[in-house]
């Protein structure tokens, strides 16, 4: 039977906020970002970004403006996903065994950590500053310590180690302790910081292996749908990470003053691949476990 019309009511209420908030937080972002760069307040230019091949514009308040807009792609895809999401009716696609797809909290911080994302850097390439280049790093966090998480406690529960009532409670202390930890070196002290972002997300692939290799010797598979969104997903960052390299400054695909720019090419595929791994993990659900409408409101009291 439909479930009552006043509990959908609050559903949806509740549900909006996924939208809400990342909307909020790219407009506040965004317009504090274009004040600080009109008005010249946004620092000391100490060419942050100069290693990504395009020239800079010295007296621009955009020092590349290439790279700058194609930054806003992940503020466009995290609203995209806040705006999906909110729009779902979680009832129709309930998965037991994945809370992501029924966590209206879940759902809106990965939203709102796309958006950041987007927002630090494109600050970032706009401004060259010392603090841009901060923030740009650390934004980064948040996300690859989610997809990094998630893929944790999915396998956990998969192996039969995690039961469904702690999944998400598990998944919030991992993540806040993970993100704090992985952070606090970067705010603190002004160093390189790729190796820990590269391997979070090493430790997502690796974990994503095992979960597979873990339900192909069972009879809950995972749906094809939800492997060729991570397959592509995979091909899309491999791709941009290998265009990201070639075209640094004095790389072989470097042309400062082109139009096409490769960092370019790497934030709008990996825009792309962030869209992908939020389609592989509404999707992702083994076959076995799947829970339809009549029976969550059997289970839940929907």
């Amino acid at each position: 039977g439909k479930p009552p019309t006043n509990g959908m009511n609050k559903s949806h209420q509740k549900h909006s906020l996924v939208w809400t908030i990342p909307c909020s937080l790219s407009m506040f972002s965004l317009l504090s970002f274009f004040v600080l760069a009109i008005t010249g307040k946004s620092g000391e230019f100490v060419g942050a970004a100069d290693i990504f091949c395009e020239a800079n514009h010295f007296h621009s308040p955009v020092k590349q403006p290439i790279n700058t807009l194609s930054s806003i792609s992940l503020v466009l895809v995290g609203l995209w996903v806040a705006r999906y999401s909110n729009n779902r009716n979680l009832l129709q696609d309930w998965r037991v065994s994945n809370v992501f797809t029924r966590s209206i909290h879940l759902q809106t911080v990965y939203a709102s950590t796309l958006v950041w994302i987007g927002v630090g850097s494109a600050f970032y390439h706009a401004s060259g500053t010392a603090w841009s280049g901060t923030w740009d790093v650390v934004a980064q966090i948040p996300y690859v310590s989610f997809v990094c998480i998630y893929s944790l406690t999915r396998l956990l529960q998969t192996c039969g180690r995690l039961p469904l009532g702690q999944v998400e409670w598990t998944f919030w202390y991992l993540y806040v302790t993970t993100t704090v930890v992985v952070s606090i070196p970067r705010l603190i002290a002004d160093i390189e910081y790729a190796g820990p972002i590269a391997g979070l997300i090493g430790a997502f692939l690796v974990l994503e292996i095992m979960r597979f290799c873990k339900t192909t010797m069972t009879s809950n598979h995972l749906t094809k749908q939800a492997r060729r969104y991570l397959v592509n997903a995979l091909i899309c960052i491999a791709s941009g990470y290998t265009i990201l390299v070639l075209s640094t400054t004095d790389a072989i695909w470097c042309r400062a003053h082109s139009l096409l720019q490769g960092h370019a090419l790497w934030h709008l595929l990996s825009a792309v691949s962030t869209l992908l791994v939020f389609m592989f993990i509404v999707t992702d659900v083994e076959v076995e476990m799947v829970v339809y409408k009549n029976d969550a409101e059997s289970l839940f009291g929907e």
